[in-house]
């Protein structure tokens, strides 16, 4: 359910900020997308945990290790 909820807000948000790009004040823009972030962030938080439980308990640290340097990867290239 959070996951679905997430993707929502994340949607929904990113919706409104294409939609209405034009008309919205920085505040607005500000909050939309502080909106989308937390969608974001609420269904990647879970994501992260299903996969970490569909391993098994000694391969967690490398599963955690590799979410954590694909979160960073993706993170510097959408800042370049």
């Amino acid at each position: 359910m959070p996951i679905l909820t997430g993707v929502s807000v994340s949607l929904l948000s990113l919706f409104l900020m294409i939609s209405f790009s034009k008309d919205l004040s920085n505040i607005e823009i500000a909050i939309l997308y502080a909106v989308y972030y937390g969608g974001y962030g609420m269904s990647f938080s879970s994501l992260m945990t299903s996969g970490l439980t569909s391993l098994e308990k000694k391969d967690h640290a490398q599963g955690n290790a590799i979410f954590n340097t694909l979160q960073q990867f993706s993170g510097a290239l959408g800042t370049a």
